[in-house]
């Protein structure tokens, strides 16, 4: 998604637009200076699911996306050196080719959503470019895809509103680099029942990232407690509590399930101490007591379980992360997933400005 906010149709018009300035650029040969240089008779190798004209009519007036998508399309050429044979995609069948292969092999990898595995929003193919079929495993499948970008036959991308002059060229899960995160902190909370939720923050490429821990219902259903990565480049959204879990234990942590717990019981005492005592260990700047954070903790627990839930689940999994000291590992397993580059997601150049 090329900017935080932005609706699902803006969003569709936008990485179309782009496709459609590469192809444009690709029949000029030399760098675009402006969107007004694209016509229906020099992009006609970009295939996408939204026309030029629909296209056009969204962005005419705004400088920013246009600033945005000519800088992209020049910066892409330059990084590639591409000058002819190739189609620019956004959806339709060749797109939708790739990831229902992956779909056959997600089974068990930890991704369910396609843009874990690959976030691209536009796809640069060759004109011969055939798609595999039929791999061994999922390994198979993204070495293949591997090839094929180091071929310059396939290349997915994934595309942020930049400002101008700022865009910045980032390649994902190519084998060369991989994203690694730091745990800095559980941010400190002055109240035990202020709110239902628990962050921590990473830090990874010269940046903070808050991660958010709650439940995002108003009952108590531990389905969907979940994370979320808030910064100001953060790119991966709610982060599902399974997977939460799961990438925790891959570094090492033992913890408990969400479906475990038993939100609709009321809290027994040994629970409620159990829980202040992991809240102070946490949160040690709180001038709380951990016989105040009892007795508060009480009281909301049984009046409100979708709180109790919440809270208990993100005290817990930061007590957890803390107390096995692979805090780090942590960090940047669930920062890789979120950035779409775990060691199952599959290879793809991004354009943002950081």
């Amino acid at each position: 998604m090329p900017v935080s906010g932005a609706g699902s149709e803006v969003t569709a018009l936008y990485e179309s637009l782009q496709a459609y300035a590469c192809a444009a650029r690709q029949h000029k040969g030399k760098d675009l200076e402006s969107i007004f240089e694209l016509k229906s008779t020099n992009t006609r190798a970009a295939d996408c699911d939204r026309t030029l004209k629909q296209c056009m009519e969204q962005f005419k007036s705004d400088e920013e996306y246009q600033y945005s998508i000519v800088e992209t399309t020049n910066q892409f050429f330059r990084d590639y050196n591409i000058r002819s044979g190739y189609q620019f995609l956004r959806g339709g069948a060749k797109v939708e080719a790739i990831y229902s292969e992956w779909r056959k092999y997600k089974r068990g990898s930890g991704m369910k959503q396609d843009d874990k595995w690959n976030p691209a929003d536009i796809w640069a193919m060759k004109t011969n470019y055939v798609q595999k079929k039929n791999c061994a495993d999922l390994d198979e499948y993204n070495e293949f895809l591997l090839e094929q970008y180091n071929n310059k036959n396939l290349i997915g991308i994934s595309l942020k509103k930049v400002p101008r002059g700022a865009v910045k060229t980032k390649v994902f899960n190519d084998g060369a680099t991989k994203v690694k995160a730091t745990f800095k902190q559980v941010k400190p909370m002055t109240d035990v029942i202020a709110s239902k939720d628990v962050y921590f923050t990473v830090r990874s490429g010269g940046q903070d990232f808050d991660i958010q821990l709650r439940n995002f219902s108003s009952r108590p259903d531990t389905s969907t407690w979940q994370g979320e990565v808030k910064g100001k480049s953060a790119a991966g959204g709610k982060i599902g509590g399974g997977v939460l879990i799961e990438q925790a234990e891959k570094a090492g942590v033992r913890m408990l399930k969400p479906n475990q717990f038993p939100a609709s019981t009321k809290p027994s005492d040994q629970k409620l101490r159990e829980f202040a005592r992991m809240y102070k260990t946490i949160n040690p700047q709180s001038r709380e007591t951990q016989k105040e954070v009892f007795t508060k903790t009480k009281g909301l627990a049984l009046a409100d379980p979708t709180w109790w839930m919440s809270k208990y689940l993100g005290v817990y999994y930061a007590f957890n992360v803390l107390n096995s000291r692979k805090q780090n590992s942590v960090a940047s397993k669930i920062f890789s997933y979120a950035s779409s580059a775990s060691d199952k997601s599959s290879v793809f150049v991004k354009y943002s400005d950081q």
